[in-house]
């Protein structure tokens, strides 16, 4: 604190004499040739200091000069996600949803082992047996269709758990179901979830650069290989020794090695739950959708600093995020894309309808993605 104090007194003296400003200032400009006044000083050094005496001073030189100008600093959502980088905070998001896509490939891997097991267990006829693998998939249909627009509702986050909870928590349910219905039931939820896989996916997107984006988002669709590859491991494990003496003993229990197979396969996605409540915030751009610009100013800070930044220095007092369109409106429909916002929920006109996606902007892209999701 000794440069501090060297130069308190410069701020808290009393004016000097007039008269011996003149003899002051010659002696400045004959001894001091090039050197600023102590106060600029301070003010050009504070800045490459890490002490929390410094980063007060930053803040509270921020709140003078907010207050000497008036006005608010203007930051895009795009250019304030371009300041924090791809650091800590973005692994952590893309770790949390990358592990309920390796969850979504298990559990539907895994029926591919369970119907052959069911089907003697429990004298399932074909059709039956058939049920088993196509239930996720219904399940997955209905959960898209509600889980998708609720996150454009209620929020990026609280999606993510009820996702990420929903497939972990009727996951463990299946290895306790005591019969065929209750376990087409429990599937199907387990779909249900499966189904807003969606939103982690545009949480990860939300956060992460345009310049890392498409990396970045390929990267978790290896958590889908690593998942389908972790499948046959876990069915060796549990399931590829029914003549041990340890496997038998379980069924004698009433815990056969199907069932800790089924759980074996949950904890992924157990683990993703876990992170999504403690790790991932809500997204930034939902929340200027909702006018409450300083509630994601308050989330982009906190990523800052996760990612080793200056919370204050990368986005100073008076700095304001705002969501306005660097393109202009579609010709097509009418509707500005980027400008999201208060303005884009009152105005009718503004909100995108689901036939947009075959207007002239949008009709190559959406057939494309038809077509590769068709044959994947």
């Amino acid at each position: 604190m000794t440069w501090v104090n060297a130069f308190l007194p410069s701020f808290i003296s009393p004016s000097p004499d007039p008269s011996s400003s003149t003899t002051t200032e010659a002696n400045a400009d004959g001894n001091n040739s090039g050197r600023s006044h102590p106060a600029m000083e301070l003010c050009s050094t504070s800045t490459h200091y890490q002490t929390e005496a410094e980063t007060v001073s930053v803040s509270v030189s921020s709140k003078k000069e907010e207050s000497s100008n008036g006005n608010l600093v203007d930051i895009n959502i795009d250019d304030a996600i371009e300041r924090l980088g791809m650091g800590k905070f973005q692994w952590e998001i893309l770790f949390a949803a990358g592990l309920c896509f390796a969850a979504d490939a298990m559990e539907v891997l895994l029926l591919s082992f369970l119907a052959v097991i069911l089907k003697v267990e429990w004298s399932l006829e074909e059709h039956q047996t058939d049920t088993i693998l196509s239930i996720v998939f219904a399940g997955a249909m209905v959960g898209t269709l509600v889980l998708s627009p609720l996150g454009d509702i209620v929020g990026r986050r609280p999606v993510f758990t009820i996702t990420a909870s929903m497939i972990a928590v009727f996951g463990v349910l299946t290895a306790f179901v005591p019969d065929y219905k209750t376990f087409l039931f429990v599937r199907f939820m387990v779909g249900f979830g499966v189904g807003g896989l969606t939103v982690p996916f545009d949480t990860l997107a939300e956060f992460v650069p345009t310049s890392h984006r498409g990396t970045n988002l390929l990267y978790i669709e290896l958590f889908w290989t690593c998942g389908t590859m972790l499948v046959p491991v876990a069915a060796w494990w549990t399931l590829g020794h029914d003549d041990n003496d340890e496997n038998s003993n379980e069924e004698e229990q009433g815990f056969a090695p199907w069932k800790s197979f089924v759980i074996l396969c949950s904890i992924p996605c157990i683990i993703s739950t876990i992170m999504g409540i403690l790790l991932v915030p809500e997204s930034p751009r939902w929340l200027l959708t909702q006018g409450k610009h300083d509630k994601a100013l308050d989330i982009l800070r906190i990523a800052a600093h996760r990612n080793g930044l200056n919370a204050y220095a990368t986005f100073p007092e008076g700095t304001r995020i705002t969501d306005k369109s660097h393109h202009p409106p579609d010709s097509s429909t009418g509707y500005d894309y980027d400008c999201g916002g208060a303005a884009a929920t009152k105005n009718k006109k503004n909100t995108p309808l689901w036939y947009d996606l075959f207007s002239p902007r949008w009709l190559k892209i959406t057939l494309l993605l038809w077509g590769v999701w068709f044959g994947f």
